[in-house]
């Protein structure tokens, strides 16, 4: 004890009393617990947003579909987004049976385990993951392009229209693009040497995804040679942003998706960091009860629709304002990541061995 021990039992001590009040052991020991599962659960909150910023870009390098995050929208998540709802996590309260469990072994139970990595990056990540890329497909598909036909897609080379150029579906082989007529006729037109190299070869290339220089493009007429069925219907009549044409079949769409990704991941990530509140006791006993966590998803809220619809916000960011009917797959995610979430914490609590051990959800389908 503080005031009565020498200087050698302190130092051999494992823990000081500097009050010599022995019901402080109490108070230490469910501190030290409350710490611990805190700092567990921002890592896990933390590793399983990593999931969402990585498959896209493996998606986007291996299957070469369209990129559903870029760069900038990486750092927004983790610069941004992320940031006031990790700190918010340190005002979280203990659960009801914090000093009900057992003592943790030293050795095996780490901060930092196999069955944390497990859950963050397999489970809760691949599910995150799954909410946006709903949203992001949903989004895309509704714009004329169906998600199975996107896959292998932009590696794909086709032939730029002429500005003035109109999809023509009763046109079989060229489609209304007049450079591929122009290009597989250059010999019977006399196009030859350098306006060849000008008019036809110069215009035969991949899309350019990335910029915004290819923003305009009907995408039925530069691959041209793909059949009518090819292409999805267009079920919404919006503008494009910088162009006097429709969103639809254009890369415009593309921009309307990442958004509908970017808030895909913000609405998981609440829905996430409500579940990670609790590690088996309900989450709705603790909802309101860490008030500057509930202000931090407020902001972050806040935050997604200023990106999305305040104007020259979104345009630094590429993205573009969304229609309220592709917030529907968000919110239909995030109810049905609540719902499990608490169904398996039932679980936990409730299904124990015969001498009341902790049960197999316990052991295997918690952090």
């Amino acid at each position: 004890m503080g005031k009565v021990g020498t200087d050698v039992a302190k130092d051999a001590a494992d823990i000081l009393l500097l009050d010599d009040n022995f019901p402080n052991i109490i108070k230490g020991i469910k501190q030290g617990r409350l710490i611990f599962d805190i700092l567990k659960k921002i890592i896990g909150y933390n590793l399983t947003s990593n999931v969402t910023e990585l498959l896209p870009f493996l998606g986007f390098v291996i299957l070469q579909f369209p990129l559903p995050l870029t760069t900038i929208l990486v750092l927004c998540v983790d610069v941004g987004t992320n940031v006031y709802p990790n700190m918010s996590f340190s005002y979280e309260i203990g659960e009801e049976s914090l000093m009900e469990r057992k003592p943790r072994h030293m050795k095996k139970d780490r901060l930092c385990n196999v069955r944390l990595f497990s859950w963050a990056y397999v489970f809760m990540g691949l599910y995150t993951t799954g909410g946006a890329f709903l949203i992001f497909w949903v989004i895309m598909n509704d714009y004329g392009f169906r998600p199975g036909n996107l896959f292998f897609y932009i590696n794909n080379y086709g032939i730029e229209p002429a500005g003035n150029d109109v999809y023509n579906p009763y046109d079989p082989e060229f489609k209304g693009n007049s450079r591929a007529f122009i290009s597989k006729n250059a010999d019977l037109l006399g196009i030859y040497g350098e306006a060849n190299e000008l008019l036809i070869n110069s215009k035969y290339r991949q899309l350019d995804t990335s910029s915004n220089a290819d923003i305009a493009i009907d995408h039925r007429l530069f691959f041209y040679t793909k059949n009518p069925d090819f292409w999805g219907s267009c079920k919404w009549d919006s503008v494009g942003k910088s162009y006097d044409g429709p969103v639809c079949w254009r890369l415009e769409a593309l921009r309307h998706a990442q958004g509908g990704y970017l808030l895909g991941i913000c609405i998981m990530q609440i829905a996430n960091g409500t579940n990670y509140r609790t590690i088996s006791q309900s989450m709705f006993k603790h909802l309101l009860k860490n008030n500057p966590l509930n202000f931090a998803y407020l902001v972050l809220i806040a935050l997604i629709s200023a990106l999305l619809y305040i104007p020259g916000l979104n345009d630094g960011f590429n993205i573009r304002p969304l229609r309220i009917e592709h917030w529907v797959p968000a919110l239909g995610m995030f109810i049905i990541m609540i719902s499990w979430a608490e169904f398996n914490k039932i679980l936990i609590r409730n299904v124990k061995e015969p001498d009341g051990s902790p049960g197999f959800f316990s052991r295997h389908f918690n952090f």
